[in-house]
Protein backbone atom coordinates (compact mmCIF):
# COMPACT_ATOMS: atom_id res chain seq x y z
CA UNK A 1 0.00 0.00 0.00
CA UNK A 2 3.02 1.86 0.04
CA UNK A 3 5.63 3.40 -3.02
CA UNK A 4 8.36 2.10 -0.40
CA UNK A 5 10.41 -1.82 -0.69
CA UNK A 6 12.26 -2.73 2.18
CA UNK A 7 15.25 -4.86 1.15
CA UNK A 8 17.16 -6.74 3.63
CA UNK A 9 20.94 -6.47 3.92
CA UNK A 10 22.12 -10.03 4.89
CA UNK A 11 25.56 -11.12 6.74
CA UNK A 12 26.84 -14.21 7.33
CA UNK A 13 27.97 -15.31 11.12
CA UNK A 14 29.78 -18.09 11.92
CA UNK A 15 30.72 -19.43 15.43
CA UNK A 16 31.35 -22.78 17.22
CA UNK A 17 29.67 -24.58 19.25
CA UNK A 18 30.18 -27.04 22.24
CA UNK A 19 30.89 -29.92 19.94
CA UNK A 20 30.44 -28.06 16.25
CA UNK A 21 30.87 -24.77 13.80
CA UNK A 22 28.23 -23.20 12.42
CA UNK A 23 27.08 -20.78 9.85
CA UNK A 24 24.15 -18.70 9.89
CA UNK A 25 23.54 -16.80 6.61
CA UNK A 26 20.16 -15.45 6.83
CA UNK A 27 20.90 -12.58 9.02
CA UNK A 28 19.01 -9.11 8.75
CA UNK A 29 22.06 -6.38 9.82
CA UNK A 30 20.52 -3.76 8.03
CA UNK A 31 17.48 -2.80 5.79
CA UNK A 32 17.66 -0.14 2.68
CA UNK A 33 14.18 1.59 2.08
CA UNK A 34 13.55 2.17 -1.92
CA UNK A 35 10.93 4.43 -3.26
CA UNK A 36 9.80 2.74 -6.09
CA UNK A 37 8.23 5.72 -7.55
CA UNK A 38 11.17 7.97 -7.23
CA UNK A 39 14.24 5.81 -7.13
CA UNK A 40 15.37 7.30 -3.76
CA UNK A 41 16.55 4.88 -0.83
CA UNK A 42 18.16 5.31 2.08
CA UNK A 43 19.50 3.19 5.05
CA UNK A 44 17.76 2.46 7.95
CA UNK A 45 20.64 2.10 10.19
CA UNK A 46 23.99 3.73 10.05
CA UNK A 47 26.00 0.58 10.20
CA UNK A 48 25.36 -3.62 9.84
CA UNK A 49 26.52 -3.42 13.69
CA UNK A 50 23.20 -4.58 15.09
CA UNK A 51 20.24 -8.16 14.04
CA UNK A 52 17.15 -7.74 13.19
CA UNK A 53 15.30 -10.99 14.34
CA UNK A 54 11.91 -9.74 12.75
CA UNK A 55 9.71 -6.80 11.85
CA UNK A 56 5.99 -6.36 12.78
CA UNK A 57 3.61 -4.75 10.19
CA UNK A 58 1.74 -2.00 11.41
CA UNK A 59 -1.41 -1.27 8.99
CA UNK A 60 -4.37 1.07 8.49
CA UNK A 61 -7.40 -1.03 8.01
CA UNK A 62 -9.95 0.41 6.02
CA UNK A 63 -12.96 -0.19 3.06
CA UNK A 64 -12.36 0.10 -0.08
CA UNK A 65 -14.78 -0.27 -3.29
CA UNK A 66 -12.52 -0.92 -5.93
CA UNK A 67 -14.32 -3.18 -8.48
CA UNK A 68 -17.31 -4.60 -7.37
CA UNK A 69 -18.27 -5.12 -3.45
CA UNK A 70 -16.63 -3.45 -0.70
CA UNK A 71 -13.24 -5.14 0.32
CA UNK A 72 -11.07 -4.64 3.29
CA UNK A 73 -7.84 -3.06 2.38
CA UNK A 74 -4.71 -2.81 4.25
CA UNK A 75 -2.09 -0.07 4.09
CA UNK A 76 1.26 -0.06 6.16
CA UNK A 77 1.53 3.02 8.51
CA UNK A 78 4.70 1.32 10.47
CA UNK A 79 7.09 -1.48 10.88
CA UNK A 80 8.04 -2.52 14.35
CA UNK A 81 11.49 -4.13 14.68
CA UNK A 82 12.58 -7.08 17.02
CA UNK A 83 16.31 -6.64 17.03
CA UNK A 84 19.63 -7.75 18.68
CA UNK A 85 22.24 -4.77 19.22
CA UNK A 86 25.11 -5.75 21.16
CA UNK A 87 26.64 -8.98 22.09
CA UNK A 88 25.60 -9.03 25.96
CA UNK A 89 26.13 -12.87 26.63
CA UNK A 90 29.37 -12.77 25.44
CA UNK A 91 29.28 -15.37 22.94
CA UNK A 92 30.83 -13.31 20.23
CA UNK A 93 27.65 -12.99 18.19
CA UNK A 94 25.00 -11.20 17.84
CA UNK A 95 21.01 -13.23 18.25
CA UNK A 96 17.41 -13.65 20.06
CA UNK A 97 19.78 -14.89 22.96
CA UNK A 98 21.17 -11.40 23.82
CA UNK A 99 19.18 -8.67 25.10
CA UNK A 100 16.43 -7.17 23.04
CA UNK A 101 15.76 -3.28 21.65
CA UNK A 102 12.09 -2.73 20.08
CA UNK A 103 12.41 -0.54 17.66
CA UNK A 104 9.87 1.74 15.31
CA UNK A 105 9.69 3.42 11.57
CA UNK A 106 7.74 4.61 9.00
CA UNK A 107 7.04 2.58 6.00
CA UNK A 108 9.60 4.60 4.35
CA UNK A 109 12.57 3.83 7.34
CA UNK A 110 12.35 8.11 8.25
CA UNK A 111 11.14 8.39 12.18
CA UNK A 112 13.21 5.32 13.52
CA UNK A 113 13.02 5.04 17.00
CA UNK A 114 13.45 3.03 20.05
CA UNK A 115 10.55 1.76 21.83
CA UNK A 116 11.61 -0.91 24.62
CA UNK A 117 15.52 -1.24 25.24
CA UNK A 118 17.40 -4.20 27.41
CA UNK A 119 14.69 -6.69 26.88
CA UNK A 120 14.90 -10.59 28.40
CA UNK A 121 13.12 -12.15 26.02
CA UNK A 122 9.63 -11.13 23.92
CA UNK A 123 6.39 -12.66 24.14
CA UNK A 124 4.45 -10.91 21.39
CA UNK A 125 3.84 -8.09 19.06
CA UNK A 126 0.26 -7.99 18.31
CA UNK A 127 -1.58 -5.15 16.65
CA UNK A 128 -4.98 -4.98 18.20
CA UNK A 129 -8.58 -4.03 15.98
CA UNK A 130 -8.23 -1.25 18.02
CA UNK A 131 -5.25 -0.15 16.12
CA UNK A 132 -2.97 -0.42 19.35
CA UNK A 133 0.45 -2.25 19.56
CA UNK A 134 0.31 -4.30 22.09
CA UNK A 135 3.86 -5.57 23.10
CA UNK A 136 4.30 -8.50 25.76
CA UNK A 137 7.84 -9.42 27.21
CA UNK A 138 10.29 -9.93 30.62
CA UNK A 139 12.48 -7.40 31.93
CA UNK A 140 14.18 -7.93 35.17
CA UNK A 141 12.26 -11.27 36.41
CA UNK A 142 8.91 -9.69 35.44
CA UNK A 143 6.76 -9.97 32.81
CA UNK A 144 5.18 -6.52 31.10
CA UNK A 145 2.43 -5.38 29.11
CA UNK A 146 2.95 -2.06 27.22
CA UNK A 147 0.57 -0.74 24.75
CA UNK A 148 1.29 2.18 21.81
CA UNK A 149 -1.47 4.14 19.35
CA UNK A 150 -0.14 2.68 15.94
CA UNK A 151 -0.75 5.92 14.26
CA UNK A 152 1.34 7.95 16.91
CA UNK A 153 3.65 5.68 18.82
CA UNK A 154 2.31 7.55 22.05
CA UNK A 155 2.63 4.84 25.24
CA UNK A 156 -0.77 4.02 26.05
CA UNK A 157 -0.29 1.41 29.22
CA UNK A 158 2.54 -0.02 31.02
CA UNK A 159 1.35 -2.76 33.37
CA UNK A 160 3.34 -5.84 35.47
CA UNK A 161 1.72 -9.21 34.72
CA UNK A 162 1.21 -11.01 38.05
CA UNK A 163 3.44 -14.48 38.48
CA UNK A 164 1.51 -17.43 37.94
CA UNK A 165 1.48 -19.31 41.89
CA UNK A 166 2.40 -22.51 40.49
CA UNK A 167 0.31 -25.53 42.93
CA UNK A 168 2.40 -28.69 42.79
Amino acid sequence: GTDYMRVPLYQEQSYSAAYYSKNSTANDVNYLFLNSRSGHSKWLMPTNAQLFLYPKYLTEKHKGHKHGPATLEEKTIGIVYVMAEKDTNGDKRLSDKDAITISYSLPDGSGFKKLIESIERVNAVEQTAENNLVILYEKNKETICETYDVFSMKKLSYNTIPPLTVSK
